[in-house]
């Protein structure tokens, strides 16, 4: 699942990126990895990490949707992943191929 964000929250000296709980829920259940893209950079959580990375837990929102709904919102620690060089790419590719 990939969130598109358009802001990043502090929270005791890092900035964090936040996602919903049913949205982790259905990753962990999908087996699927969580992407946050912030401004065409990537941050990737690999399913079997989503919950031992939440770094905060939100108080439970009241859904504008539905009145009889609630959610919380998970911080997670932003820290995008590193862009491999050219040569970088090169090198792992021949590894590959070796």
């Amino acid at each position: 699942m990939i969130i598109k964000l358009q802001k990043l929250y502090p929270h005791q000296g890092y900035l964090t990126a936040r996602a919903r709980d049913y949205q982790v829920a259905k990753c962990i259940k999908a087996k699927q990895d969580l992407y946050f893209d912030f401004h065409d950079k990537i941050m990737t959580i690999p399913y079997k990490q989503l919950k031992s990375r939440i770094i905060e837990k939100s108080e439970p929102f009241q859904s504008m949707f539905n009145p009889n709904q609630t959610y919380r919102t998970y911080g997670f620690k932003w820290s995008a992943d590193k862009v491999m060089t050219k040569e970088e790419e090169l090198m792992r590719f021949s590894r590959l191929c070796l």
